[in-house]
């Protein structure tokens, strides 16, 4: 009882990492959402866009059309306009599922968080998915949301569903304010990771992008940022993200500009001032010493210890800031 009541409890007698904390914390982190953030910055768990192949090799959603299968087991059959075009038709509905995939954050599988799933439905439905709906929403790319903003701007974009319900789980600590990793947290938590990188190896967002234009032509196309990425040594758990990271630089551009990277476009990153858990390795020993000084607050229990320490309003939450 003690360690479902509040996140902060379960971390005081979480066990060691290994591979079965790992596993027990992907579990909770589709069931639990307060649970989310101290999750991901306690276990750092890898963003994975919830896409893996198939048996034969190809992403769900991209395998041939039985008519063209059969013409490719027998070359001599000459395909037709007809299946060509089915082919097309094809690889366009599942780029379409493919990216939004990559921005549907799990929050909306939650029982607790229907009002977010129908948003999210709404999203895809009308303005292709949740990331497009947030730079909607952020103009100044601030990568922050006041309630008033919030509201006035989906309001304008004619969502008819209950606003209520739908901010008070996305506003989960209760500041009146949600960041982008409110709004996507997976995605908000890659994309922390390609600032702090770009800063540590560069020493700027916008010295990353001059390094990896390889030709000087002042545009990157997606095939010239992943590259670029992984050649000068992204981290390897940001692989299966690069689609998504691009999408949320470039999806700031003009309509007409769109699936190439200009400097420009890297520059609200680059003013983003993100908190220090969302990029920072996990220190184990920190969190023995942690448990060490905390427990005995509490007689040995971690809810006690949570009320004493943490909670003192009993509101069973506490942010960061607060933290």
């Amino acid at each position: 009882a003690a360690s479902c009541s509040s996140p902060a409890a379960a971390a005081l007698e979480m066990p060691p990492a290994g591979p079965q904390s790992v596993a027990a914390a992907r579990g909770l982190a589709t069931k639990r959402p307060y649970d989310m953030e101290v999750l991901l910055a306690a276990a750092r768990l890898p963003h994975r866009e919830g896409i893996s192949g198939t048996s034969s090799g190809q992403p769900p959603g991209m395998e041939a059309p039985k008519q063209l299968q059969h013409q490719r087991r027998d070359p001599s059959v000459k395909r037709s306009e007809t299946a060509i075009s089915e082919e097309s038709s094809h690889r366009k509905a599942s780029s379409s599922s493919l990216r939004r995939t990559s921005v549907r954050t799990k929050f909306t599988t939650l029982s607790s968080a229907t009002a977010l799933a129908h948003f999210a439905d709404w999203c895809e439905e009308k303005h292709d998915d949740m990331l497009a709906v947030w730079r909607k929403l952020d103009v100044d790319g601030s990568l922050s949301l006041s309630k008033q903003e919030f509201t006035r701007g989906v309001t304008q974009l004619c969502y008819k569903g209950d606003l209520k319900k739908l901010w008070a789980v996305l506003d989960r600590d209760r500041t009146d304010v949600i960041s982008f990793f409110n709004f996507l947290p997976e995605v908000g938590l890659d994309l922390a990771r390609l600032k702090r990188w770009s800063e540590v190896k560069f020493g700027s967002v916008s010295a990353l992008f001059h390094a990896i234009d390889k030709d000087k032509n002042g545009k990157l196309e997606f095939q010239e940022f992943a590259a670029g990425c992984k050649k000068e040594g992204i981290p390897d758990d940001l692989h299966r993200s690069l689609r998504t990271l691009f999408r949320i630089i470039d999806s700031g551009s003009p309509q007409d500009t769109r699936g190439a990277l200009v400097e420009s476009e890297l520059q609200f990153l680059q003013r983003w001032q993100c908190p220090a858990y969302l990029w920072a390795e996990p220190d184990e020993q920190a969190l023995e010493n942690f448990r060490r000084a905390v427990l005995p607050m509490g007689m040995g229990n971690p809810l006690v210890a949570w009320r004493k320490v943490f909670d003192k309003a009993g509101s069973m939450r506490v942010n960061y800031n607060e933290f």
